[in-house]
């Protein structure tokens, strides 16, 4: 099974055609990196929240700009021990 962050890289590069690759962790999501808008950072909780059957209250999307891809790909693990 492959890890969070490998799943962050997949969608952003395969489903929402980012440019971004195995050493971009460190890049925010947001304006000081990918620069990903509202919507593309919705489109990206969204397709995370199907792959790991979790979900993220909408209150919280407004944090994830100021993620890195291994940020978020632990508040994700987070979620997903929480639910275990």
């Amino acid at each position: 099974m492959a890890s969070t962050r490998e799943l962050l890289i997949h969608i952003l590069r395969d489903r929402m055609n980012a440019s971004v690759d195995e050493t971009t962790g460190d890049f925010s999501l947001g304006p000081d990196g990918l620069d990903l808008e509202s919507l593309s950072i919705t489109e990206l909780v969204m397709h995370c929240e199907d792959a790991l059957s979790v979900r993220i209250p909408e209150s919280e999307y407004q944090q994830v700009p100021r993620l890195t891809i291994q940020g978020l790909a632990d508040y994700l693990d987070l979620r997903v021990h929480e639910k275990a």
